[in-house]
């Protein structure tokens, strides 16, 4: 009798023991990283009381991503927010819109920010929250590694206060996370 619960135990041990290892072992092989990647300065100026600026972009001239593109298994987003490096005066206001696409103008996201001075946003940066299908869309986007290139646009309207020309520079930051084999 204790040589068969010897081996009942043998039977089932050494399997389970034997598949854990090799999920462990699996884990091992992939590390997950995050990349942030920020825009170059978007300078909106004009003396309307809408402007935009528009600024091309591609995740694939970051660094962190040269170091894992080979070995890409995934890439998501992580977070997003907008910030003011400079306004030619505080009392500028105005409803601003971020905008994303991608490749072939694919929307990706759009957030407004309604009645807002730019200025209020140069220590503090507004955190861009995306809903879940705004999310799932980026993500989307990014599962085909082709799809690298970006274009942001930020937009000012109704804008009142200061003087003309208006000048306001802004910078977009997105963090995204990378899962690569190592």
């Amino acid at each position: 009798m204790k040589n068969y619960l010897k081996l009942i135990i043998i039977t089932f041990i050494i399997p389970i023991f034997i598949s854990f290892n090799g999920c462990i072992l699996d884990a091992l092989n992939d590390i997950t990283v995050n990349m942030p990647f920020a825009t170059d300065t978007l300078t909106i100026s004009g003396s309307q009381s809408s402007i935009s600026q528009s600024e091309t972009f591609d995740i694939a001239n970051s660094e962190i991503y040269q170091q894992y593109k080979d070995k890409l298994n995934s890439i998501t987003f992580v977070k997003a927010q907008f910030r003011t490096m400079y306004v030619s005066n505080p009392n500028i206001a105005g409803n601003i819109t971020v905008n994303l696409t991608g490749k072939n103008n694919i929307p990706i996201f759009s957030i407004t920010m309604n009645n807002v001075k730019p200025a209020d946003y140069m220590n503090t940066p507004f955190k861009l929250n995306l809903n879940q299908s705004q999310i799932s869309a980026f993500n989307q986007y990014l599962n085909n590694s082709a799809n690298t290139v970006f274009t942001g646009t930020v937009s000012v309207n109704n804008i009142s206060g200061g003087s003309i020309p208006r000048v306001i520079k802004v910078i977009i930051d997105i963090v995204f996370s990378i899962n690569a084999k190592t």
